[in-house]
């Protein structure tokens, strides 16, 4: 992804080569990314979990690694996350409009929305979460998915129902969430991965995923369209990021449609190609960790 994004000359030529030559690279990532799992999961037993995961990642677009870190250590990372929270400027959050993005002089980002907040960079402000993301079991499914080394841009993801009793984020949740709509988020194969903090049941917000959706010839549409929109080239007709209502009729009919439940330190591994959506919460509390790379 960060090669592409370099790739600056791609908006200076015309735009039937530029086309084609974004093809090319979505159609040369797949090859190559489907034959670094292959070779991964070549050797490894069929009960091995890391394998496992793989191997639904590469069919589903989704999937959850059980019990990857302990109660005891998900718990510190949940405790630490909190007391990010303790920190805050409450005065410049007391307010039920959206808060698209909050820069505060500690380095941390904030966005919020009623009943949910995020903490951006996580990472930067906190030492125990920093060591977090020197986790080489992350590291290695990482660098197979998507051959990067980097350390994860941290965010911290709580939604209520009124229950967190919290000056950071006191009111419950209404009906619309924070990414809310069914989307994609890139053209290549890129993992982002969430820690479950709490478990996550139906009833508490998980994240929604339709499987197979990256490989449908529908979404690869999609995939062209946020290429092209990334070079400033006008997308054809079918959407980019977001899902089209149209093509959420499809999907809906066709394929799918999955709520990722988790249990507290379980990882979740989603690919940014497959669609995906958060979900209402309807009763009780979502702490997530969320990995960006």
């Amino acid at each position: 992804f960060r090669i592409l994004s370099k790739l600056k000359i791609i908006s200076k030529l015309p735009r039937g080569i530029a086309k084609l030559l974004l093809n090319l690279i979505i159609t040369f990532d797949e090859i190559f990314w489907r034959l670094r799992i292959f070779l991964f999961t070549l050797f490894l037993p069929k009960t091995n979990k890391f394998k496992k995961a793989m191997i639904e990642l590469k069919n589903n677009g989704v999937s959850v690694i059980p019990n990857f870190y302990s109660i005891e250590e998900t718990s510190n990372i949940k405790n630490e996350c909190i007391k990010e929270l303790d920190k805050l400027p409450f005065d410049k959050l007391d307010t039920n409009d959206y808060i698209p993005n909050l820069d505060l002089d500690s380095g941390l980002r904030v966005e919020k929305l009623k009943g949910s907040i995020k903490l951006k960079g996580l990472q930067k402000i906190n030492n125990y979460l920093y060591k977090v993301t020197h986790n080489i079991k992350c590291k290695l499914i990482t660098f197979v998915y998507q051959l990067t080394t980097n350390k994860p841009f941290l965010i911290y993801n709580v939604v209520h129902d009124g229950s967190f009793n919290h000056p950071s984020v006191p009111e419950a949740c209404g009906t619309e969430m924070i990414a809310g709509q069914a989307h994609i988020d890139l053209s290549i194969h890129q993992l982002r991965c969430a820690i479950a903090l709490e478990d996550i049941e139906k009833d508490n917000g998980p994240t929604v995923c339709y499987k197979k959706s990256m490989h449908l010839k529908e979404i690869k549409q999609n995939h062209l369209n946020m290429a092209l929109e990334k070079f400033n080239f006008e997308p054809e007709s079918g959407g980019g990021h977001n899902i089209t209502k149209d093509k959420l009729k499809f999907l809906e009919a066709k394929a799918d449609k999955t709520y990722v439940t988790c249990k507290k330190g379980d990882l979740l591994l989603l690919d940014l190609k497959s669609v995906h959506l958060a979900t209402s919460l309807k009763s009780g509390q979502r702490h997530i960790l969320w990995y960006y790379y």
